[in-house]
């Protein structure tokens, strides 16, 4: 089957950029201009793809730049976020209660303050020495050094568990415990956000 003028539809006798087109000249006009808008267009889309790719490339740069030159500090007040999450699920989901006031956990409070002194250490992440709060417990009223907290945690857990936590405090002061790397604090925060998952499906 012959083929046909893409603009006037009459047998076609010429080729125009890979379009058949009759003699006519009109129609040579009309079919060469689309072809070209069309061929213009697909030069453009490969253009505008390849600056997408090299923005995703210079963002995704930029954004390993950034982790690299962060802060250790910085990677472990992140991290708090994760592993606080996981402990207000964990102690909604075993006890539902405040560990010093037994009110509403809203919160995951420290006995033992991290501070600037545990800024960096596997203290502040231990999790025998993290656990759920009300607001008003670990924001307004000395959270880990108050009597409450303590009576709390000897009335779940007995004198022993106090103790355990202040045996890894004494470690992290000797320097007998290393100061976890950034790897380390990030596989943590990766399982802490996994294992927050499944705690939060039980609760609801």
């Amino acid at each position: 089957m012959r083929a046909k003028c893409k603009n006037c539809k009459a047998p076609a006798t010429i080729k125009i950029m890979l379009a058949p087109s009759c003699s006519l000249d009109e129609c040579k006009k009309i079919i060469g201009q689309a072809q070209y808008e069309k061929q213009e267009k697909k030069a453009l889309s490969v253009i505008n793809k390849k600056q997408r790719e090299r923005k995703t490339e210079c963002r995704k740069k930029t954004a390993l730049d950034r982790e690299r030159i962060k802060p250790i500090s910085k990677i472990c007040s992140e991290a708090q976020r994760d592993v606080n999450a996981m402990i207000r699920a964990v102690d909604n989901i075993k006890f539902g209660k405040c560990i010093a006031t037994e009110g509403r956990i809203s919160d995951a409070g420290h006995y033992i303050h991290a501070g600037t002194k545990y800024r960096v250490s596997w203290l502040r992440f231990f999790h025998g020495n993290i656990h759920g709060q009300s607001s008003q417990s670990n924001r307004f009223t000395g959270g880990g050094d108050n009597k409450a907290y303590t009576k709390g945690l000897i009335k779940r857990y007995g004198a022993e568990y106090i103790e355990q936590i202040e045996h890894m405090q004494q470690l992290e002061d000797s320097g007998k415990m290393p100061a976890p790397t950034r790897d380390e604090i990030k596989s943590m925060r990766k399982w802490c956000r996994a294992m927050t998952r499944l705690y939060l499906k039980q609760l609801n």
